[in-house]
């Protein structure tokens, strides 16, 4: 086979593609394993901050109940003792 004048073998150019195709092939899944691998830990991290934002609006929730309860029992008047003779 003459390529821009100069003869090369048909056997070493479809070697050639071959070996560059299986890199390829190789190259892409590797990446596509990367990639589920990344995909996997980014649901696991959503999961957990979930559970860190559920846990921090209870808390939020607990901490509002007393200071609530604290207010009021602020606001109720103070009985004077009287005093006897």
């Amino acid at each position: 086979m003459y390529v821009f004048g100069i003869d090369i073998p048909l056997v070493e150019v479809i070697l050639a593609i071959g070996i560059v195709g299986i890199i390829l092939l190789l190259e892409i899944t590797i990446v596509l394993l990367l990639i589920t691998y990344l995909m996997r830990n980014s649901r696991l991290l959503e999961k957990k901050i979930s559970k860190l934002i559920d846990a921090l609006t209870s808390l939020n929730k607990s901490e509002l109940k007393e200071l609530r309860k604290l207010k009021a029992l602020s606001e109720k008047p103070k009985r004077k003792k009287s005093k006897k003779k």
